[in-house]
């Protein structure tokens, strides 16, 4: 344990340690390194938690907080050591966390399993935060639950169904379906995988992972934890199996942290300096480029795609894009071809356009995460009608 707190304080991290109520044991380690508070400090918005096993010589289980970029490169946040997957020692390492942030740059999401003494500490420590569930987690769970159905053709039809499920953009569509779900498989004698998805995961946590409620808040289109899983893995292949001392798994964290620097700046430059192919030609980006992530611009290819399908009746114009992304929707970028004119860079996110490690929201100012959209509204309303 000495060798840990050595190397902690002699690089670079902030780090907290706790003993036992009962005896001088240690029951949890916190650790965070300046680096990574630096790249939390400029991208508060999403959190995402999520544990892994068999890492050290004591078999404690470590915890991993990521956080991603307006360049969509996760980084890492923090890192805790618990003896005990304890609601209380989720909510220590969380109000550490809550400690190195101004009150404004909170998280708004955060993503986890549905590990209830985790939820639960969120919950308490972040109060005003939408937290939701790791897609990947809860599908999976079915998976290993009803493995005999994966293997038949049913399995596949039954993946299709559940994916189409939680992607539902309108309560109307959830709602249908739902309906239809649940009559393929009552039709197919699997009324009990109905009844598990219903009872486990439907009605008690579908505004935690289905699109219609879950795109009601900025979550810059991160639906699973499945950053901190690749986390994970990229720690495990330095690590000689499970029998590492807890300062060897710092210091390849350190390595990590410095790598994943490098390259959130390396894509930061190519945001300001580069123009992609495929935004070159589309005239109405011409204000964006340069300004706004190489990320961003693509996704607004994306839903520009949609104006041809909503042309052809294949597609409508859902709003997910902004409402969960702060990115315009396809029908508002139609406006502006129409009118052949940029969109200005005031009506991207201000996530999407910060390009540097600077504060997210510096003290006194106006932490409102639609702080510069609430004018789109206003000044695109006279182009929602080209005519």
């Amino acid at each position: 344990m000495k060798a840990l707190e050595n190397f902690l304080a002699g690089n670079g991290f902030t780090f907290y340690t706790r003993e036992s109520d009962t005896d001088d044991r240690t029951e949890e380690i916190f650790f965070c390194h300046n680096k990574s508070h630096k790249m939390w400090r400029a991208f508060p918005e999403v959190m995402m938690i999520d544990t892994t096993y068999n890492t050290n010589m004591y078999d404690w289980p470590l915890v991993q907080f990521i956080g991603v970029s307006s360049t969509s490169k996760s980084f890492c946040i923090a890192t805790t050591f618990v003896i005990r997957e304890w609601q209380r020692n989720f909510s220590r390492a969380l109000e550490k966390l809550k400690q190195m942030l101004y009150d404004c740059m909170e998280p708004h999401v955060i993503l986890t399993d549905a590990d209830q003494a985790l939820m639960n500490a969120c919950d308490a420590v972040f109060p005003n935060a939408t937290q939701n569930l790791c897609r990947w987690h809860i599908s999976e769970n079915i998976r290993r639950k009803f493995k005999g159905l994966y293997r038949t053709d049913m399995g596949t039809d039954f993946a299709y169904w559940w994916k189409v499920l939680y992607q539902s953009p309108t309560i109307q569509d959830y709602d249908n379906r739902r309906i239809n779900m649940e009559r393929h498989l009552i039709q197919d004698d699997r009324a009990d995988v109905w009844k598990y998805i219903r009872n486990s995961w439907l009605d008690p946590y579908r505004h935690k992972f289905v699109a219609c409620w879950i795109d009601e808040c900025r979550n810059y289109g991160e639906t699973t934890t499945n950053r901190v899983k690749s986390q994970h893995a990229n720690l495990k292949r330095y690590l000689n199996g499970n029998n590492n001392s807890l300062d060897t798994i710092a210091r390849h964290i350190l390595k990590m942290v410095d790598s994943q620097m490098k390259e959130i700046g390396k894509y930061f430059h190519e945001s300001h300096s580069k123009v992609m192919e495929g935004h070159r030609q589309h005239v109405w980006l011409k204000k964006l480029i340069n300004r706004a992530s190489i990320h961003a611009l693509g996704l607004l290819v994306n839903e520009y795609e949609l104006i041809h399908k909503m042309r052809d009746g294949g597609a409508s114009c859902d709003h997910h894009l902004y409402s969960s992304s702060g990115l315009l929707y396809s029908c508002r970028i139609e406006g502006y071809i129409v009118n052949d004119t940029g969109i200005p860079i005031k009506d991207v996110g201000p996530f999407w356009r910060r390009l540097n490690f600077g504060l997210a929201y510096p003290p006194n100012e106006d932490p409102d995460y639609d702080a510069g959209m609430h004018e789109i509204n206003n000044t695109l309303s006279s182009i929602d009608d080209p005519n």
